[in-house]
């Protein structure tokens, strides 16, 4: 079993080079690192719409601009679910 990876994604003081240098020569500690910088997404985006996006739209459910973003990021939320859980 992998050891549990933690993203870095945010870090912005990491250059592509000193993450290739840091990660393993093992694809399963990269599919570990992928997944956890996909779950720390998948957490901004769920977070995003519970507190910004649905109460705009139960505020304006006629909104166009706030149907769109609440369309494309539950389709976003649920492909990022997918890679999180697939095996």
């Amino acid at each position: 079993m992998p050891s549990v990876a933690r993203c870095r994604c945010r870090d912005l003081a990491c250059s592509s080079a000193a993450l290739r240098y840091r990660l393993s020569t093992d694809p399963a500690d990269w599919i570990a690192y992928e997944r956890a910088c996909v779950r720390t997404e998948l957490t901004r985006i769920a977070l995003l719409l519970s507190s910004t996006v649905i109460p705009h739209a139960q505020r304006l459910p006629d909104d166009e601009w706030v149907q769109l973003v609440l369309g494309q990021l539950t389709g976003v939320k649920s492909a990022l679910g997918l890679l999180v859980r697939s095996a």
